[in-house]
C-alpha cells in the first residue's frame, strides 16, 4: 500500500483491511499450515505501516512474538512473526 497522498480516513480504511487480512485469514491460515513464523512486509517508508502491522500482531491469540527481519529476510521494511504451536 502506498499511503502517500491518503486522507486520514482513507488511510484508516486501508489499515482496517491490513487488520481484517492478518487477524482473518494469514495468521491463523499459516498457523493451521503448520508453519512457526510468517514474514510480513510493511515496506520502509515512515514506519508507519510497520507499527500498524506490529499493532495488529500483538493483539493475535496466535502469535507469540515478533521482531524486525534480518537484513537478508528485509531489514527494516519487514516484520517477522513468530506464531504459536497448534
Amino acid at each position: 500500500m502506498d499511503a502517500a497522498g491518503l486522507e486520514r480516513a482513507a488511510l484508516q480504511e486501508e489499515n482496517d483491511k491490513l487488520r481484517a487480512a492478518l487477524e482473518a485469514v494469514r495468521v491463523e491460515a499459516a498457523q493451521e499450515a503448520g508453519f512457526r513464523e510468517v514474514r510480513v512486509i510493511n515496506g520502509r517508508g515512515t514506519g508507519f505501516q510497520k507499527e500498524r502491522v506490529r499493532q495488529v500482531v500483538a493483539k493475535s491469540a496466535l502469535v507469540e512474538g515478533y521482531e524486525e527481519a534480518t537484513p537478508d529476510r528485509g531489514g527494516w521494511g519487514a516484520t517477522v512473526v513468530k506464531l504459536k504451536a497448534r
